[in-house]
């Protein structure tokens, strides 16, 4: 009970016993005590050092620094508390029961005795077209992008656009479908999550339920900066609505889309209020982006392991706001595990010209800006690991070929 001692204090605002990704050899404890001051930190058991806590000052999210732990060195991922003895901690751990939940959550599920089995329909979606597309597209390339110190890549009106002649399509996939059978997850970088937003408004318009989950792994892989977020913010800083293409509002939304973003100057780094929320968003820290520049397998599998948690849920459809490189990577990793015995999609359309082709190579060739990828995911019974899981019905629509063109817009 020493009022100096720094907790990571993520797993006790979930509610939930967690090891830390920082260590990865032990499944029974984590990194959660360190002097104040002091560069080396201790393993400690967090159910007898760490439950007494509470008076938090909840410090900004600091830049990743490396420290040590052992001969270990570790990267400490997430902001940590100032915190003193206080037995309140456990009116914490039943925050869930007064409508709030933690911005952060560290839990990674585990494997369910007794799972029966389930099948889901899952809806990969690449970004609209992004500034960093239209620099590329007018043949300026990295460079110009580099230069111009644009961090994260924002959606342009098009792309805006394309993400909107998704919301008949999404509508009629999901007629009928309970709301609590549905979940929607995305990057934490704009472009993916503005498009998830503005593609699935018929699906959250009238459900005040839904609950966005904002996934690291699913950010783009690669080194520019199109691939970090803006100010250069932690993967596990929630996404702000000043980061978004939609900061000013939009027409084409209802105006409660603001409640699935962070607002406010200081929203998550002022205090244990703060820190908490009751709006429709979660970071789910317990699938971090772990690749710089390529196709990392845990990364990918972590994707993958979150769908076939989610389904163990009882989600029946999934919708994932991602990026290009990261659906190829999950696809191709998905064909060297066997889970999808092709890297052929079908068109949901009908070719717009005579060149069109009925199938798509996914592995290849990027998704169409906008474009959805769906596919069924079969979790057997007592899943354990993502390479028992398995693809199949693999059908590609975009917003010029499959996507209806008729129906009324939000």
């Amino acid at each position: 009970s020493d009022p100096n001692i720094l907790v990571d204090a993520t797993p006790l605002l979930a509610g939930t016993k967690v090891v830390s990704t920082a260590v990865q050899k032990s499944n029974q404890r984590q990194m959660c005590c360190c002097k104040k001051g002091g560069n080396i930190c201790k393993l400690c058991d967090w159910k007898k050092n760490c439950r007494k806590a509470l008076n938090w000052n909840w410090q900004r999210y600091h830049k990743t620094k490396t420290s040590t732990l052992g001969k270990e060195s570790v990267q400490p991922t997430l902001g940590r508390c100032l915190v003193q003895a206080d037995q309140r901690i456990l009116e914490l751990l039943n925050v869930r029961h007064s409508g709030l939940h933690p911005m952060v959550a560290s839990d990674r599920g585990s494997p369910q005795s007794g799972f029966p089995g389930a099948n889901t329909t899952i809806y990969l979606v690449r970004h609209g077209y992004s500034k960093f597309n239209q620099l590329m597209e007018e043949g300026k390339g990295k460079k110009d992008f580099i230069s111009g110190k644009l961090n994260d890549a924002v959606l342009t009106a098009r792309g805006q656009d394309q993400a909107v002649s998704s919301q008949e399509y999404f509508r009629r996939e999901l007629q009928g479908v309970p709301p609590d059978g549905v979940q929607l997850a995305a990057s934490l970088l704009s472009r993916a999550y503005d498009t998830l937003i503005m593609a699935t408004a018929h699906v959250w318009e009238k459900n005040a339920e839904i609950l966005v989950d904002q996934v690291p792994a699913m950010m783009e892989i690669g080194k520019g900066p199109d691939c970090r977020r803006q100010g250069n913010k932690l993967d596990f800083a929630p996404v702000h609505l000043s980061e978004s293409s939609l900061s000013i509002g939009s027409p084409l939304l209802p105006s409660s889309f603001g409640r699935f973003y962070a607002q406010g100057p200081t929203h998550g780094q002022s205090g244990p209020s703060d820190w908490l929320t009751d709006n429709a968003w979660q970071v789910q820290a317990g699938y971090p982006r772990r690749a710089v520049g390529k196709c990392d397998d845990d990364q990918l599998k972590d994707v993958l392991l979150y769908l076939a948690r989610r389904v163990q849920e009882g989600k029946t459809h999934i919708i994932i706001g991602s990026h290009s490189a990261n659906i190829r990577c999950v696809m191709r990793l998905s064909s060297e595990l066997g889970i999808t015995p092709t890297n052929q999609a079908l068109w949901a359309g009908p070719p717009t010209k005579e060149a069109d082709e009925e199938h798509y190579d996914v592995f290849k060739n990027k998704l169409p800006n906008g474009g959805a990828l769906s596919f069924n995911l079969e979790v057997p019974r007592n899943f354990v690991d993502v390479g028992d899981l398995r693809m199949s019905q693999l059908v590609l629509a975009s917003p010029d070929r499959g996507f209806p063109k008729l129906g009324k817009l939000l």
